[in-house]
């Protein structure tokens, strides 16, 4: 039996490439610093509920992100909504997208 690697790739330089871009996307993920982040959302939360684009856009005027966009949050969005930190209240109409995106909330503490 061929190695399923060798039938994915074409060639050795295509698994060469692949190799290499799943090292860097795992040393770039280990350098995230994943807590500051999540603070930072959670900071705008405070505010009420956002989309994550609106987040990255306070956060990008605050210079904390690289970019106004909603990749630079949503990975930790999804961390933190995994976490039970914060959920998923409803949506709202986007008008950059004109699409219906998610719109987060802090989760209420007992006694809070």
């Amino acid at each position: 039996m061929e190695n399923v690697s060798n039938e994915f790739f074409s060639n050795e330089m295509a698994l060469r490439s692949s190799s290499i871009t799943k090292q860097t996307r795992r040393e770039s993920y280990k350098k995230v610093n994943k807590e500051a982040i999540h603070i930072l959302i959670l900071e705008q939360l405070e505010y009420g509920a956002m989309t994550a684009r609106e987040i990255a856009t306070v956060l990008y005027k605050h210079k904390k992100v690289l970019e106004p966009t909603r990749q630079q949050v949503q990975p930790r969005l999804t961390e933190l909504v995994q976490d039970g930190r914060i959920e998923v209240c409803g949506k709202r109409h986007d008008s950059l997208t004109d699409r219906n995106v998610a719109i987060y909330r802090k989760v209420a503490k007992d006694g809070v």
